[in-house]
């Protein structure tokens, strides 16, 4: 037993490990073999849960408006009765042979409603689809910001890492040949561990980042974000319901809103068929009925049937009550919808001008402080500036170049953010 759990831990050590040494080449796997964001939105949306379960409920309803169509609301019965009095009774020798053959029927304009009902279902659960798509490429853009960002920071960290093993290296050869203090080469080795715990914890945001993406869209690659050049943006802000337009009236072709009115007048059909089918479908049947008595012929008789069910309050006003309900909901997931797209447009706009702005002060704020890492270095050579202020200096630049690149990919996000938000998929 004990052989065997060491034999999972090793061969789970070796997936990890494996992992880990792949990531060089995931680092350049982008660039060798892109996937854009469009594929990977396609591969996630056919690999989407809900898709199926979509399409089933379409199903459905498209099944019921054939049903709506037919002749009569449901199947005809069939029945036979057969009566005697030979073995219990008054043994006279009646015989009475009985077949009936009914069926419902609809009451005027049901079968109409009922066809308009499922109609609307079904073109509400289609508009289902288009809001199901905007949710999954929401998802499928924060993974790969995520992935990009921390592609981009495993880079720096590792770029970082080697310098301080190399600046490590140089202090420790000093130190032996008595040119340097201990404190010196100490400072030195605290910056490479530093700098290898942060590349460390960047490869394992990596993985995970990766992770996220393929349980996603099942691709080990990361998807190429649009370039940030807002062409797309300006092609999706000059639609109508683009981001400068009201959601109340402009934004007609917003899957999510259309999903909502196709509710809406769903619930509404549904309430006008509650009114007027206030009793059950009636039945209309044939009969048959042969009997006899002892050495008496035959008597064969023939009929129709009639069943009218009449209203009920205990019936009907459960019906009306919550057809009525159903409207009201409708309406209020309507409007509620209507006031979230507005805020979510209005938030995508502001993030869309707070990335272009962030990255301008992130690429100036990087600028200036690798000029001055560059500058300490070179001071630090000839022992004009200390080796503590070499080390802060390339800290500040890494984490200057950091926050350069989190918001070159979150102004690329942002722009993706704002399509999404008008309700197109990139």
């Amino acid at each position: 037993m004990r052989g065997r759990g060491q034999e999972r831990r090793g061969r789970r050590r070796g997936r990890r490990a494996a992992l880990l040494a792949a990531l060089p080449l995931l680092l350049l796997l982008p660039a060798a073999a892109p996937v854009s964001f469009e594929q990977a939105v396609n591969q996630a949306w056919r690999r989407s849960p809900d898709l199926a379960s979509l399409d089933a409920r379409r199903r459905t309803a498209l099944a019921r408006m054939d049903a709506a169509r037919s002749l009569f609301p449901g199947a005809p019965t069939l029945t036979g009765t057969y009566f005697d009095d030979h073995f219990i009774g008054s043994n006279e020798g009646y015989t009475t042979y009985q077949a009936e053959l009914s069926t419902p029927v609809w009451l005027p304009g049901e079968g109409t409603a009922n066809e308009t009902v499922a109609a609307d279902d079904a073109r509400g659960l289609a508009a289902e689809r288009g809001g199901l798509r905007l949710a999954v490429a929401a998802q499928v853009l924060s993974a790969t910001a995520e992935a990009r960002f921390s592609q981009r920071q495993l880079l720096l960290a590792r770029a970082r890492r080697d310098a301080a093993a190399r600046l490590a290296a140089a202090m420790t050869r000093a130190v032996h040949t008595g040119e340097l203090a201990r404190i010196d080469a100490d400072a030195a080795r605290a910056e490479r561990d530093s700098a290898e715990l942060a590349c460390n914890a960047a490869e394992a945001r990596l993985l995970n980042a990766i992770a996220t993406l393929r349980s996603l869209t099942g691709l080990s690659d990361i998807p190429r974000l649009p370039d940030a050049s807002l062409a797309q943006l300006a092609a999706v802000s000059s639609r109508p319901g683009g981001p400068a337009s009201d959601v109340s009236g402009a934004a007609e072709d917003d899957p999510r809103l259309e999903a909502a009115r196709r509710r809406l007048q769903s619930a509404r059909e549904t309430l006008h068929l509650v009114r007027i089918t206030p009793i059950d479908d009636p039945q209309v049947g044939v009969y048959g009925l042969r009997d006899r008595q002892y050495q008496s012929p035959w008597d064969t008789r023939v009929g129709v049937e009639l069943q009218i069910p009449l209203p009920s309050t205990a019936r009907n006003e459960p019906r009306l009550a919550g057809a009525e309900g159903e409207v009201t909901r409708a309406e209020a997931e309507l409007v509620r919808l209507q006031r979230s797209i507005t805020l979510a447009r209005s938030e995508a706009e502001t993030g869309l001008a707070a990335a272009r702005l962030s990255l301008r002060d992130a690429r100036d704020a990087a600028a200036a402080l690798d000029h001055r890492a560059a500058v300490m270095d070179k001071g630090w050579r000839v022992g004009e500036v200390p080796l503590i202020e070499l080390v802060r200096a390339r800290q500040s630049a890494f984490d200057a170049d950091l926050q350069r690149e989190r918001a070159a990919i979150g102004l690329q996000a942002a722009v993706l953010q704002v399509s999404l938000a008008v309700g197109v998929v990139p």
